[in-house]
């Protein structure tokens, strides 16, 4: 055994180091990570096995027919708890604490993923080609589609007189939601009549939310604004027409008035929706080029009044689109503001009504390739860009967070089946805040601890899909969809270290760091031993590699066998004190690989120090 006194030695004592692939390999000024997988840091300033995925979500596990591309939490007001997820053409739901398996809710005729968002205690979702709202029991189109036909009008029997003649409109409503679809194009005029009653008739709905139809009418003479005439809202007939018998004297017809035309019609044909699609109280989606919002403040008698027409997030108004100069590929809400990207650029919607909007380009060459790669944090919005790098706005500036990863996550290529999800849980007794990156196949989870300001080894396993939801008031869960037909939920009391059942290895690899005083930097030095601290998990292997680069370099000098535990100590129950002696040429830098077998238990790496002895000059 070397004597202390002849040692050049260097300790770290926090192994809860940031992954970091793009720094220099050999610099001495910093300890990193430059290698290594499914270990997770930041706790007791350790490195440790990251927590298993498993068991599967619900209580039955559901095998899917393809790989699940979305997920999605959501709750009612009397806080009843839904996840959603869709596999293939097929969007399910889980009612949690009800349903054993997810259940089948709706069948679209396309593959093309939906996104949803929650407002007014319906979650509402679209894809291009369906639009759907759902209150977990009901499931009905996306707003009201009113008729292109006019209502006809007759007179017969006794009534009301008209000096100069009525108009009438009618639209369909819900009478669960009190939503109304925009009027139908207006009547023609009655005509000059005396003591009349004026029969209208027009075409039923087909849609089957709809059981009521609301007949409006002008005063006599008068234009452009329809009161609901007394007796409405009639029925909807399950078949043939309607006729509403009408002797409503203009003193006596209601204050409700009709939405203007187009006001209340339900969303654009193939919409589809921000994956961060709530801002201003509106629901925003988009149409190739043009970003569409829902109502809110313009809807007829005001969000709240009395004489409400409509439901705001069921109420597209055709005039309310911002334009993009290319076709809108996703975006979402930072801060007081909303970005809206095209494959190149990013344009920024900034306001809170119709007054204030403002609407212009925020970042040129920055954008996005697909609306899934979006995570809401806190203020800001983070997105995995055109670029192929992470970045993250607040709105008003924005910066990449992706420079340590990014000679892996610029290697996706299809980056529709990348996943973005922010995680606040209290984890393993500890708060943490973390971005999780799914590359889009069952093989990385890139991790970025948004405390600390830096990204964790890749953990290995993947999926198409990860979502952060509640199961009930008090509990948050992160699940994780996978290509291999399954929804799968971490085990947050890092306490289970498998996934669906199988165990996995784990391994940390440093970069390369001076063995020699940095006061005499043309000295070489013999390196002695590798000292660690861990818990009663042993290695399965520990290498090293002197005076090379060590991403690219294969490490092949093990000195596993050569151990003994420190000497002058004794060894504690839970840290024990290892060195591993190596008998090298002599080196000016070395770097360290850890390995650990599959196993389900976990791990801790508390200390790691180098002990060499400068050789003679």
């Amino acid at each position: 055994m070397p004597n202390p006194d002849d040692l050049t030695w260097r300790w770290i004592e926090d192994l809860s180091l940031p992954y970091d692939t793009r720094q220099n390999p050999v610099q001495s000024q910093r300890f990193l990570y430059v290698g290594g997988s499914n270990v997770i840091t930041g706790l007791q300033d350790s490195a440790q096995r990251r927590p298993g995925f498993p068991t599967a979500l619900e209580g039955t596990p559901t095998t899917f027919g393809g790989a699940v591309t979305r997920l999605f939490g959501w709750s009612t007001w009397a806080g009843v708890y839904y996840i959603m997820a869709q596999s293939g053409t097929v969007v399910y739901k889980l009612k949690v604490g009800t349903d054993a398996s997810f259940v089948s809710l709706w069948t679209s005729a396309s593959s093309e993923p939906f996104d949803f968002v929650v407002s007014a205690n319906h979650v509402f979702f679209a894809n291009g080609t369906d639009a759907k709202k759902y209150d977990g029991t009901t499931l009905t189109n996306w707003g009201i589609t009113n008729t292109a036909s006019a209502p006809t009008l007759a007179t017969s029997a006794t009534g009301i007189t008209a000096l100069e003649g009525y108009k009438y409109v009618f639209t369909y409503g819900n009478s669960t939601t009190a939503h109304q679809s925009s009027p139908s194009p207006e009547s023609l005029s009655t005509g000059v009549f005396t003591n009349k009653q004026v029969d209208v008739t027009g075409a039923r709905s087909t849609d089957t939310q709809v059981d009521k139809v609301h007949v409006y009418r002008t005063t006599d003479g008068g234009g452009g604004i329809f009161f609901e005439c007394v007796g409405s809202p009639i029925a909807n007939p399950g078949a043939g027409s309607w006729t509403f018998n009408d002797t409503t004297t203009d003193e006596n017809l209601k204050s409700k008035s009709a939405p203007i035309a187009g006001a209340n019609d339900p969303p654009p044909a193939g919409i589809k929706l921000f994956k961060e699609g709530y801002f201003a109280n509106r629901i925003a989606g988009y149409v190739n080029n043009k970003m569409y919002i829902s109502n809110w403040e313009e809807q007829t008698g005001g969000v709240a009044g009395a004489n409400q027409v409509g439901i705001p997030e069921e109420s597209f108004n055709p005039r309310n689109y911002f334009q993009t100069e290319a076709a809108i590929q996703g975006g979402g809400p930072a801060g007081d503001t909303f970005l809206c990207m095209t494959g190149t650029n990013t344009w920024r919607l900034r306001g809170d009504s119709l007054d204030t909007f403002e609407w212009f380009q925020f970042l040129t060459g920055i954008g996005t390739q697909n609306r899934a790669n979006f995570a809401k944090c806190g203020q800001a919005l983070m997105w995995f860009d055109n670029t192929t790098g992470i970045r993250a706005s607040d709105g008003y500036s924005e910066h990449e967070i992706s420079s340590p990863v990014y000679s892996e996550v610029s290697n996706i290529a299809d980056h529709a089946k990348v996943s973005m999800a922010f995680v606040s849980m209290n984890f393993s007794g500890t708060i943490r805040k973390c971005l999780f990156f799914v590359n889009g196949e069952d093989t990385q989870i890139y991790v970025f601890d948004i405390l600390n300001n830096r990204w964790m080894p890749p953990w290995a396993i993947g999926g198409r899909s990860i979502a952060v939801v509640n199961t009930d008031a008090s509990t948050t869960e992160l699940i994780l969809g996978r290509s291999t037909n399954k929804v799968l939920k971490m085990n947050k009391n890092h306490d289970v270290f498998n996934d669906d059942g199988t165990a996995y290895t784990a391994s940390i690899k440093t970069n390369a760091t001076l063995i020699t005083p940095q006061s005499h930097p043309g000295h070489t030095a013999d390196l002695e031993f590798i000292a660690v601290d861990r818990n009663a998990t042993a290695f399965s292997d520990v290498l090293i590699l002197t005076d090379d680069e060590p991403i690219n370099t294969t490490f092949t000098n093990s000195i596993f066998a050569n151990v003994q535990a420190a000497p002058l100590r004794t060894q504690g129950t839970f840290m024990l004190e290892q060195w591993f002696h190596a008998r090298l040429p002599l080196a000016r830098r070395c770097a360290v690989e850890i390995k650990w077998a599959a196993a389900d238990s976990n791990f801790s790496l508390i200390g790691l120090g180098f002990g060499s002895r400068k050789a003679q000059q």
